[in-house]
């Protein structure tokens, strides 16, 4: 019954069309149906109508836009596309109301067609609705240094992109968040960019910032950071020895891809830190202004996954080698694509990593300093020393740890220094006061100081103090015999 309906309704609308074919038959219209012509053949068929290379013996001649159409014929005309705009619109009312395979059909056929215009424009904006990458690190077998990150563009034109990127990376027990923003413009064959990053340990809350820099062509990447510190030191725990906080420093990145065969790439890293103990590769070895060299290559058999191996080269022979997975997923693009091998090179393309993460560390390099948990003062004495007197010495000491050994420096021998019952006990220290010197070059002042040591080895010095050596008192010194005057004249001249 539906298809002898399909056929009927069919049937109908070609009676209508040669009905009105034969009523506006006009010789010298621009509009002219004939009924022995094959409307409903394909333009592309040489019996059609419609094509115009056919039919129009002479095709370099312009279109006939009805100009030639009489103002008799006008009107006529007129009435005759009524007529077919009115059996149009009735045909399209009558399949819209009802249940006929027609109607069904022509709704499929839409939908695929749809469909394919929405598949091929997705496949050309490649992800246009950004990217997450995954990276994990299967060198030390504990996954300590994977990451994630999410680029979303915030407006995309066919020149500009400005974008906003997240990422979280677990490293050592800590998890630190990365949070940009940046943007991308087309000049010719290349795409320049920067963008601008905070970096936070949310465990120990230390902060930094950095400030980057791109150039890319197809199949080559270019990428400059500069990373400092915005938070000052703290400690890692309260008993902790140290104090830590990001490092100031700067690396240069390099990014290509063999012509001949997009699917192996190579990078080229530079990376330099300031600071007195930076922990450049997270070993616990502390190095003076360190830089390294990284040297890697990697393999994308599909879109998706992408294996790289990497060297890094330090100073005094530092060294590590890093094993990375990546996963690279573009968010709006067909997983079918990214899953071809045949998409490889499209990825690595100048349009294809428009919308790829940035080129950074996103894992912030330490520096460290020692934490003051040893303080020594040596009190002086506020009064006046008198020779050979005995002078017990006041150690005030704050420490964390055990104090393991107390040692003096200065005139220790002429101050004659006894020392308490141990070597590491504050209190017992006494020096004896020399006698005064009354020798031309003498000064009759002493010095001293203490240094302690911990058990954690931690070396302080306390304050260095001057004692000085009255002087006796005038009737020590031997007295001349006065002088006396006599008078032996007895009145004589």
């Amino acid at each position: 019954m539906l298809c002898l309906s399909a056929l009927a309704v069919g049937i109908g609308l070609n009676c209508a069309l040669m009905s009105f074919s034969a009523q506006a038959f006009i010789t010298d219209s621009a509009l002219t149906l004939n009924p022995d012509v094959d409307y409903a053949a394909p333009a592309s068929d040489s019996h059609s109508p419609f094509n115009s290379a056919a039919s129009d013996s002479n095709p370099n001649a312009l279109p006939d836009l009805g100009s030639s159409v009489k103002n008799g014929q006008s009107s006529q005309t007129q009435v005759f596309e009524t007529k077919v705009a009115t059996t149009l619109k009735e045909f399209g009312e009558t399949t819209s109301t009802s249940d006929d395979p027609l109607r069904e059909g022509a709704e499929t056929l839409a939908l695929q067609q749809a469909a394919r215009l929405v598949k091929q424009e997705t496949s050309s904006l490649l992800s246009p609705l950004g990217t997450t990458t995954m990276n994990i690190d299967v060198s030390g077998g504990n996954l300590s240094g994977s990451s994630a990150a999410l680029l979303s563009p915030l407006y995309s034109s066919k020149s500009l992109l400005t974008y906003s990127q997240v990422g979280i990376q677990h490293v050592s027990g800590a998890d630190i968040g990365n949070f940009g923003l940046g943007q991308r413009w087309s000049r010719g064959a290349w795409m320049l960019g920067y963008n601008a990053f905070i970096d936070d340990d949310f465990v120990s809350d230390l902060k930094r910032g950095s400030v980057g820099a791109e150039a890319w062509t197809d199949y080559l990447h270019f990428s400059a950071n500069y990373y400092q510190p915005i938070s000052g030191y703290s400690p890692e725990s309260e008993n902790a020895t140290t104090l830590r906080r990001m490092a100031a420093g700067y690396d240069i990145r390099t990014r290509a891809y063999l012509p001949f065969y997009r699917q192996i790439g190579a990078t080229l890293t530079y990376q330099q830190y300031r600071g007195d103990h930076v922990d450049l590769f997270g070993d616990g070895t502390y190095q003076s202004n360190p830089s390294a060299l990284s040297l890697g290559v990697n393999y994308t058999p599909v879109p998706l996954f992408t294996l790289s191996a990497e060297r890094q080269e330090g100073q005094s022979g530092d060294n590590q080698n890093l094993l990375q997975l990546s996963l690279t997923y573009k968010l709006g693009v067909p997983l079918s694509q990214q899953l071809s091998p045949d998409y490889v090179s499209d990825s690595h393309s100048l349009r294809g990593s428009r919308f790829d993460t940035v080129d950074r560390n996103n894992i912030p390099v330490l520096e460290f300093r020692q934490r003051k948990t040893l303080s020594v003062f040596l009190a002086t004495p506020p009064w006046t020393l008198q020779p050979g007197e005995s002078l017990p010495l006041k150690l005030e000491i704050h420490a964390a740890n055990k104090i393991q050994a107390l040692s003096w420096q200065g005139d220790t021998q002429a101050l004659s220094l006894t020392s308490a019952k141990t070597n590491s006990d504050p209190d017992g220290w006494t020096v004896i006061v020399p006698k005064w010197d009354d020798s031309p070059n003498a000064n009759n002042t002493y010095h001293l100081s203490v240094t302690a040591v911990d058990s954690k080895q931690q070396h302080v010095t306390s304050n260095w103090i001057t004692l000085t050596v009255a002087p006796p008192p005038l009737s020590a010194y031997p007295q001349e015999p006065a002088l006396s005057f006599s008078n032996d004249n007895n009145g004589d001249d």
